[in-house]
């Protein structure tokens, strides 16, 4: 096996969907050791730089976080799960989920 694939960078994304609609929360890009970056969805961002100034960026800047650790990355999912967008999103999916039952 080629050990050159254990250190290359990796991108993940996270979205909710359904059948209708899809809404990407965030891209999260790493290699096997921090940091790592996460490229927020600007309206979660605009949400959460109410909590904390971390998420405050410029309208043209990318929402982008450097993550340094475990505990780091664990704090910034915590806060992401306090969007009101993402709270609002997750609620209109699930109520579109109970409409088609």
């Amino acid at each position: 096996m080629n050990a050159d694939d254990l250190y290359k960078k990796n991108s993940y994304c996270f979205e909710i969907s359904s059948d209708r609609y899809r809404f990407r929360v965030f891209t999260i890009e790493f290699d096997p050791s921090y940091p790592a970056v996460i490229s927020i969805d600007r309206g979660v961002c605009k949400d959460l730089e109410k909590i904390h100034d971390r998420y405050k960026f410029k309208e043209a800047e990318p929402c982008n976080v450097t993550i340094q650790n475990d505990e780091d990355l664990d704090r910034v999912f915590n806060q992401l799960l306090k969007s009101e967008k993402l709270i609002y999103i997750c609620n209109r999916l699930m109520n579109e989920a109970d409409e088609t039952i």
